[in-house]
């Protein structure tokens, strides 16, 4: 497991007949667990059900990825080949980033929350499942994801810069992009009945990896959604900043409910006919398909694991030349009945051999090449009964 350094913040949103104002204060500053085959996993998935599906190209950018971002052992902090990056074009920079902020936002939020992964729970906004569009619209300002947990859906902007600063990882303060795009969010929740959602903001940098996440200003009692796990914070914060509607931006609707009364119903636009319980079940129905059009374009089966054909090969992340660890993207025929990993156990790395995530039929693995060790043998011992 590697981990990113990060920073919290606390804001909430006050609505009024003039504009929407954000109030933010800095919690502080520690390490949140983020494992490289989770990110691979993320991204592999996350916009998958309702696309074309085809297990090469999520492959190819999956090895793209890998040969920038590296974890070099359990516990050690997640790296960027900087100069690498650096001097590639602009489109490259921006896939890494943006498969950055995807996987370390969701990843990190899964710690920073204690969320449990669940099949169809995830899903990207760009590309969201046809009976979800009603609830939320197809144009205009919208968040990155959308997260369906036990307490309702929760929406998420997950955002990836580069930042050329040679020694400060993160800037002094949230700069102007964060605040506005936090306020434009904020104005997209309160004309959605105060839809909760919080946004990450992952920076690359020359002093490596890592990320500001603006959580909800909400009392615990109100909901167990947004339960936050402090624990991991080392530094306190002590920061605070606001920021206002600017004068010619419309104004947001006022007449809403308030962000707990919303809360404590755990459920979005309750006079739709679809219920969230609905839209989960069809949204599992569509992620099947697409992982079944995933395991009929991945390489034909070479191995099994605990008796269950398994498609897909161990592919160096050699983009930029000699490379130091490889990955595999591996799709199951079946899910497999039961298995020892549990969620917090499910990305494992013992003794910096391999680290894996299994979720359902999709297994994704990162292995450093230097590696004497039985790999495949390792995933039965640690995927058996």
């Amino acid at each position: 497991m590697n981990k990113v350094k990060a920073r919290i913040w606390r804001f909430r949103v006050i609505a009024g007949a003039d504009g929407a104002e954000v109030e933010a204060e800095e919690l502080g500053k520690g390490s949140l667990p983020v494992d490289l085959a989770r990110l691979v996993h993320i991204n592999a998935l996350a916009c998958a059900s309702h696309k074309v599906v085809d297990h090469r190209v999520i492959e190819h950018e999956a090895r793209i990825l890998t040969s920038y971002l590296a974890g070099r052992g359990a516990h050690s902090p997640l790296t960027v080949d900087y100069p690498a990056f650096r001097a590639s074009s602009l489109h490259i920079r921006r896939l890494v980033s943006e498969c950055s902020g995807l996987g370390v936002m969701t990843a990190s939020s899964e710690a920073l929350f204690r969320w449990k992964d669940r099949p169809g729970a995830l899903h990207s906004f760009d590309v969201l499942p046809g009976h979800l569009v009603p609830m939320y619209g197809s144009v205009g300002v919208r968040p990155d994801l959308l997260f369906h947990v036990p307490g309702g859906p929760i929406a998420g902007e997950a955002r990836g810069r580069h930042r050329t600063a040679k020694k400060k990882i993160f800037p002094d303060n949230p700069d102007s992009q964060q605040k506005n795009r936090l306020l434009q969010l904020a104005e997209w929740s309160v004309g959605k009945r105060n839809h909760p959602y919080f946004m990450s903001w992952v920076w690359i940098s020359q002093s490596g990896v890592a990320a500001d996440i603006f959580v909800p200003w909400i009392d615990d009692r109100h909901s167990s959604s947004f339960q936050v796990n402090l624990d991991w914070l080392r530094q306190p914060g002590h920061k605070r900043w606001k920021i206002r509607t600017p004068e010619h931006r419309s104004r947001p609707r006022t007449q809403q409910m308030s962000h707990e009364e919303y809360l404590e119903r755990a459920q979005v636009f309750d006079a739709l006919p679809v219920t969230i319980a609905g839209a989960i079940e069809r949204t599992n129905t569509e992620l099947q398909a697409a992982v079944n059009r995933l395991y009929e374009t991945a390489p034909p089966p070479s191995r099994t694991l605990r008796g269950v054909r398994v498609r897909g090969e161990w592919k160096p992340a050699d983009s930029l030349g000699t490379p130091t660890h490889e990955i595999f993207v591996g799709v199951l025929a079946e899910q497999l009945p039961t298995s020892r990993l549990s969620r917090n156990e499910m990305s494992r790395e013992d003794n910096g051999v391999i680290a894996a995530h299994l979720e359902g039929r999709l297994l994704t693995a990162i292995r450093p090449l230097d590696s004497h060790y039985a790999s495949w043998e390792w995933l039965e011992a640690n995927l058996g009964d």
